[in-house]
């Protein structure tokens, strides 16, 4: 099982928070990202609804230092913080990334993220293959050495085919993706999540 949240930066960011940054977005990022981890972790009773934030040290991109038997993943975008997490019992590894539904990617760079083993759609969805692989890069990248001895570098190492996802280099599929859109406030918001079982 895991659960994902998404929280709208509505409001202020703690002092405590702004001073560790130099620029207020990066700030909003960091907290808000953070609130919907509290958030997860309350509907899993794992933690008592509260805004305090100081006990989600994200380790290794994967792991919560007071949570040991927890998986994470951030994402952030404009004025959204989004996490995911599961339990390190029934998942290797958790991703998550998320975009504005409306946003457009030139199709210029879609070389710099796609490669000739991704399915044919995804030439004709590039803001979901975008999303897509960076959710599964967040999952594979702690542990990429489970699988290959050669280095996660880009998405691009990364291939899709009908809702799963491996390394470029092996035929075998290491997860799945899931994508859904969401309306948050007056935005629709694209998320996906990319999941590796144990």
């Amino acid at each position: 099982m895991y659960i994902y949240n998404i929280e709208e930066f509505t409001e202020g960011v703690p002092r405590s928070v702004a001073g560790l940054y130099s620029k207020p977005f990066q700030a909003k990022q960091f907290y808000f990202s953070r609130l919907a981890i509290n958030k997860c972790l309350y509907e899993l009773n794992l933690k008592q609804k509260s805004k305090d934030i100081s006990d989600l040290s994200i380790i290794d991109h994967h792991s919560l230092e007071f949570y040991p038997n927890i998986l994470v993943s951030i994402s952030h975008i404009q004025h959204f913080g989004a996490a995911v997490i599961c339990s390190k019992k029934d998942y290797l590894g958790i991703g998550i990334d998320m975009e504005l539904e409306n946003r457009t990617i030139n199709p210029k760079t879609a070389k710099l993220f796609l490669n000739d083993r991704d399915e044919l759609q995804c030439f004709d969805n590039l803001l979901k293959s975008w999303t897509s692989k960076e959710a599964a890069f967040k999952a594979l990248s702690p542990i990429c050495y489970q699988y290959s001895s050669e280095q996660l570098k880009t998405v691009k190492d990364i291939w899709i085919q009908d809702g799963i996802f491996g390394l470029y280099h092996l035929d075998s599929p290491i997860g799945k993706i899931h994508t859904c859109v969401q309306e948050v406030k007056s935005s629709k918001v694209l998320i996906c999540l990319a999941l590796i079982t144990i």
